[in-house]
């Protein structure tokens, strides 16, 4: 069972452990899971709620003091705010894009 706001192991799996930030929709956000892998964290849908992304970025901050690995951002669905304000998770990643992607 998934428990918000702490990892938790995914079942079947070979080390890969999911945080996920359970919270009620609304138009900037909704709900996102952070993955983490021996090698790399995957970040799927952010949001664009300011208190969102601190406690994203904090919790990413945490895991890469830990030690460097490749951090990955997913979006799922319509992000424009995420993808203009990127770089407020100061996390000094570079933004790849789908070559499909209009923004």
């Amino acid at each position: 069972m998934l428990q918000p706001n702490s990892w938790t192991r995914v079942p079947g799996t070979f080390e890969v452990d999911i945080y996920p930030i359970i919270r009620k929709p609304s138009i900037v956000c909704s709900s996102t899971s952070i993955l983490k892998t021996p090698r790399q964290m995957i970040i799927i849908d952010p949001g664009g709620d300011v208190s969102q992304i601190e406690h994203i970025r904090r919790i990413v901050m945490q895991v890469l003091r830990e030690g460097a690995l490749s951090v990955y951002i997913f979006l799922t669905h319509c992000h424009r705010a995420v993808i203009d304000d990127i770089t407020y998770y100061n996390f000094e990643l570079p933004l790849l894009k789908a070559d499909n992607m209009h923004v």
